[in-house]
């Protein structure tokens, strides 16, 4: 959900300076935010950029059900090499 807002923010952001002479769009800001805060610690304008390339929720739980999958099926193929019996 952050991630969504900050992109979106910078897409905004982005539209205003194309309207900018080309030389004039690299210093540009046309909005003024300084910063944020998250967990009660205050984040400059760099930080608040970097948010947009966080996952969301739903990625970050695809990509957790993801390597517990590789693992289980790592195990198992070990096992079959080594011949082993069925997982525990």
């Amino acid at each position: 959900m952050i991630s969504e807002s900050v992109k979106a923010y910078l897409a905004f952001e982005t539209k205003l300076k194309e309207r900018l002479p080309r030389e004039q769009r690299a210093k540009a800001k046309p909005t003024d935010i300084s910063g944020g805060a998250m967990d009660g610690r205050a984040l400059n304008y760099a930080e608040v950029e970097r948010l947009k390339n966080l996952p969301t929720k739903q990625e970050l739980i695809a990509t957790i059900a993801r390597l517990i999958k590789q693992v289980t099926s790592d195990r198992t193929w070990l096992q079959s090499q080594l011949g082993g019996g069925p997982a525990m």
